[in-house]
């Protein structure tokens, strides 16, 4: 029957990944080591603050401690995970192609006391909107798994059959009496997050053109931070970092791809 041979299709398509909740905290900060947007971030003696090529500080966008995240292979199972971007040029540090030096990612590996760290330097001054967000935000963790969403490039190539040969497809729904291809799709859809780790990227304008069209054979969604109360990336934009997985495997931070888009 159609049906199940959509149901079937659908269910092919769902990944697990972790579902990141921020919520804006009302004191300035959060401790150093703890998962947040913003705020301070945490650096042992050994590792220097991340300043752009000119020597400008950057602020921290997010830090992720796994100790709070849910296992999801090939993501860390310790450590804290460190974005930062220079927010001077008006992109929140977005630069061509996915690359440049207005955003870095540091990976710190466990260490069971925090006490020790390096002071942040004195950061650039930040005017209302030179950061995606308000304040400091905490962030909490949950894994979950969904198919591929309506907005990503493989939605139509996983489900070509449903939606360019729609008529043939229709035709049989109704002689069988059988829901209709979105009606399956959307009854298997949990809410839609805005922010998460692994899974699939839920695009605003479509795949950025710098990524390969095989990008999901060998990317992994490394983080997406969407808009969302006191946050917002543009025009309800989200940010996305991208990084081989093989890079992910060895704890390779040094070429991940970072983009935001808006509507």
């Amino acid at each position: 029957m159609i049906e199940r041979k959509a149901l079937i299709d659908i269910y092919g398509t769902i990944r697990d990944f972790v579902w990141i909740e921020p919520r804006r905290i009302t004191s300035s900060d959060l401790g150093v080591n703890e998962s947040k947007l913003g705020g301070t971030p945490y650096l042992p003696p050994s590792l220097r603050y991340p300043k752009t090529s000119s020597g400008v500080p950057m602020h921290l966008l997010a830090q992720i401690n796994f100790v709070d995240v849910p296992r999801l292979k090939p993501f860390p199972e310790d450590g804290i995970l460190q974005f930062y971007i220079d927010p001077s040029n008006d992109l929140y540090g977005r630069g061509e192609n996915g690359q440049g030096d207005g955003f870095k990612v540091v990976y710190v590996p466990y260490v069971a006391d925090y006490s020790d760290h390096t002071s942040a330097p004195s950061l650039p001054t930040l005017e209302p909107g030179d950061l995606p967000f308000e304040g400091v935000h905490r962030l909490s963790f949950c894994r979950t798994n969904g198919p591929v969403p309506v907005g990503h490039p493989l939605f139509n190539t996983f489900f070509s059959t449903y939606l360019e040969d729609d008529l043939a497809y229709y035709e049989a729904h109704r002689k069988n009496r059988e829901p209709d291809f979105y009606d399956l799709y959307e009854g298997l859809i949990k809410e839609t997050p805005n922010s998460l780790m692994g899974g699939y990227p839920a695009f605003v304008q479509g795949s950025p053109e710098f990524l390969p069209d095989d990008f999901d054979d060998h990317y992994i969604l490394l983080l997406q931070i969407g808009s969302g109360a006191h946050i917002c990336f543009g025009d309800a934009g989200s940010a996305y970092f991208f990084i081989k997985k093989t890079d992910l495997e060895k704890l390779d931070f040094s070429r991940v791809l970072y983009h935001w888009d808006s509507c």
